[in-house]
This record gives structure tokens, sequence and C-alpha cells, in this order.
């Protein structure tokens, strides 16, 4: 039996019966409420109608927010009531932009002042001793997935540098929001070759990535213009506050950036995969320059919604429940398998960071990874953030105690292999986890 259920969300999304007699509700693109026009000054008065708040915040917004904020939606006849509407988004933008963004850079400003971090910034990051892996973990800081936990996006990284203190995570932020700009207009030149290639070749696409990436390297007599002009120029159009006052008159923008940083986040963003050695010389060699050989091919990049990811990882850790319990795969297999795994879960959470589920599988497979690497490297706080989202979302449930214990004890694992003293301390506390949450789940069946 059907009844009529209120339905919040903007003016502008449709309710469907198909020919199955099912419903459908679609075009949810202005689901989530517009930033306040007055901290988001867009020349573009449209948009209201893209540049919207992010997911976690409006979930965890203490008032509600209406999606047709500062639209001509919003018609109520009442004007007060207009104007608390307006008022409410006003509030959340300016959480977002005070709050959010200045914790999120003092969080980065921190994690580069430690005395490990300090140490490396001084005396590797920007020389020829790093590895590849090094130039990883530093892009990794700005990856959608961190933003992501400050609940803001990253077209707001433009804001985040301009709180943030440190020169070291000043020009990781900036090489990030440079290798963005440059994808644009990568992806800009491929739509142009398109129309003049005849038949399927990658060879015409390997001769505009070769050439616009020696450009970048400053190989060509464009690449000074092209830095300090065009993208200096985009750069304040698409990261608002990247530049201070400043930066943006007299400023050589590619003494500013790390080339290594701007060449690596463009090459997995557009899916271009280059040979072992050129990543290798890459990254160790400023004089480096691309040759058509260095290419080995174009990936398509595309964008799945997070339930596509979310299934792979879960069929990839079913497989491997089943390799374990047949006690058929080694070790190096199973681990592998939970990479991949990881890989999807990466994948779907930045698509969807507050989903439960996502959030459960990600703790899981960080768990089972510390278990295979012999209970080394549990990153719990990481592993208790997944988990709180999910106790978040929906409530202090007895299996996500379960997990909470089955966490404590891995970790309690790690600490007694280094011989410290705590892990007797987080063995007591995953005990009682245990207890707690059995004892919970037996109250629940009793109840059924």
């Amino acid at each position: 039996m059907m009844s009529s259920q209120y339905l919040y969300g903007p003016g502008d999304i449709e309710g469907h019966i198909g020919l199955d007699n099912n419903m459908y509700v679609v075009d949810f693109g202005r689901l989530m409420p517009p930033e306040a026009p007055s901290y988001n000054p867009s020349k573009n008065k449209r948009a209201i109608f893209y540049h919207l708040l992010p997911a976690t915040l409006v979930k965890d917004s203490p008032e509600p927010l209406c999606s047709d904020a500062f639209t001509k939606w919003n018609s109520t006849e009442n004007l007060e009531e207009r104007q608390e509407i307006e008022n409410r988004v006003e509030r959340a933008t300016r959480r977002l932009y005070e709050e959010f963004i200045p914790a999120a850079a003092a969080k980065l400003d921190a994690e580069m002042l430690t005395d490990w971090s300090k140490e490396f910034a001084d005396n590797v990051l920007w020389t020829n001793k790093t590895t590849l892996e090094e130039l990883n973990w530093v892009l990794s800081l700005t990856s959608p997935r961190e933003i992501h936990k400050f609940k803001f996006n990253i077209r707001h990284l433009g804001r985040l540098r301009s709180h943030v203190k440190s020169p070291h995570a000043k020009k990781v932020i900036l090489s990030a929001c440079a290798a963005r700009v440059a994808k644009d207009d990568l992806k800009e030149l491929f739509k142009l070759k398109t129309f003049e290639v005849s038949a399927p070749s990658h060879h015409p696409y390997k001769k505009v990535i070769v050439k616009f990436l020696n450009q970048l390297h400053g190989h060509t007599k464009a690449s000074k213009s092209y830095w300090n002009a065009l993208v200096s120029k985009r750069l304040q159009e698409k990261f608002e506050g990247c530049l201070t006052n400043e930066e943006r008159t007299n400023f050589d923008l590619y003494s500013h950036i790390d080339l290594r940083l701007v060449y690596l986040l463009l090459l997995k963003t557009t899916g271009i995969v280059l040979t072992h050695e050129a990543e290798s010389e890459l990254v160790k060699s400023p004089e480096f320059r691309f040759v058509e050989a260095d290419i080995i091919r174009m990936e398509p990049v595309i964008k799945f919604q997070s339930q596509v990811y979310l299934w792979g990882s879960l069929n990839t850790l079913a497989s491997v429940d089943r390799l374990i319990k047949r006690g058929v795969a080694k070790p190096a297999e199973i681990l592998r398998s939970l990479k991949a795994a990881e890989a999807r879960l990466e994948e779907a959470y930045s698509v969807s960071p507050t989903c439960p589920l996502i959030n459960m599988c990600y703790a899981i497979t960080l768990v089972r990874l510390a278990e295979v690497r012999g209970f080394v490297g549990c990153d719990i706080d990481r592993i208790d953030e997944f988990l709180d989202t999910c106790a978040k979302v929906i409530g202090q449930k007895c299996y996500i105690k379960a997990l909470r214990a089955e966490v404590l004890l891995c970790y309690a694992k790690c600490l007694e292999k280094q011989d410290n003293p705590e892990a007797n301390e987080f063995r007591a506390k995953s005990l009682a986890t245990a207890k707690e949450a059995a004892d919970e789940e037996t109250s629940c069946r009793m109840k059924k």
C-alpha cells in the first residue's frame, strides 16, 4: 500500500512513473544547496547552480538547508521565511570558509612542522633524493579523500593555500592547483586534435602530449609566457584565493612549484602511462625532456558511481576470504588482492565519503592489510575515522563495536611486535569492546 511522503530537494527535481509502473526520481544535480554568493564572488551569476555546498557539510548541518536558496525557485510569498532560508545557507557557507578550511590549513601546517616532516621537507623533498613513493605521499595531502575529511571540495584548494603558513605546504598546494589547470588545457588540446585526426591512432595524441609536457618543463619558447600569463590567470579563476595580491603581479609561478608534483598529478588525472624508466628519470633529473617513446598508452579516465567501485572491492574481499579458507594462496597474492580492493575503495570514498558501507569496508580492508603484513602498519587513527563516520550515519551498532574490537586487537599485536608496553592496554580495550558488542547482540536477539 502506497502513501504520500514529503520529498525535500530542489524545485527542478523530477518524479516519474515508468512503463513498468515503478516510481523513479531523477535530476539530483542541484540536491545540495549553493554556496552563499557573498562568499563566492564569481563573475558568472549562474555559479549558484554548480558551486554547491559539500554533502558532508550539509549532512552535519545543525539546521535544515534549502537546495533552492538564492535562486528564483525560492519563491515563497513569506519574505521572512525566504530570508531565513538564505540566512541558514549563509551561515553554513560561513562555517565552510571560516571554520573548516582554516582547520584543514592548521592540520596541514602541523603535518609539515613535525620533526620528521620538517627534516624531510628542508633536506629531501625538493631535491633529486626524493623517491616516487614520497612524492605520491606528498600529493596525497591534497587528495580528494583528505580534502573531503574537512568538508570542502577540490575547488577550495586556493582558499586552503591562503590560510596555510608553511612555505612547503604552500608549494605543494600551488603545484596541485597548477596540475589541475594544466589538465584542463591538455584535455582541450585533445579535443582540438580529434577534429584533425582521420584514422584511429594514438600517434597524433602522443605528439600533442610530448609537446605540451615539454612546454610545461620549460623546453619551448612559449614556456615562460604559458606559466606566468596563462596558468597564473587560470589559477585565479579556477581556485579563488590561490594567489596573494602580491603574487598576482610580477610573480614567477614556474619557480614556486615543483614540476614533479605537477607531472604526477597531471598523468594520474589524464590516464597517461609512462614507461618505468621515464618515471624514474622524471623524478631524478631536472633536465628531463619527454620523447614519444616515454608514453606507453593513454587510458580512459572514467568516473563511475560509488556503488560500482564498492561492488568491485566487495567482490575482491570475498575472493580473498575464499582463498584464505581454502589455504591455497600465498601472503603476497593476498596482499596484492587487498591492495586492489583498497584502490577501488579509495575511488568509492572519493565519490561518496559519507556512505557507511564504504567506510566500513575500508576499515575492514585496512585491518586485513595489517594482518597480512604481519601486524605492521595498522593505522588505527584512520580506521577510527571510518568507523566514526559509520556510527554518525547509522548509530553505534553492535557489529561496528565488534569491528572496533578487532581493530584494537590488531593494533595491540602491532604494538607487541615493537615491544611497546601499551599493547596490554589495547588488548584489554579489545576484550571489553568485544564483550560489549556480544552483550548488545544477545539483547537484540532476545527482543526479536
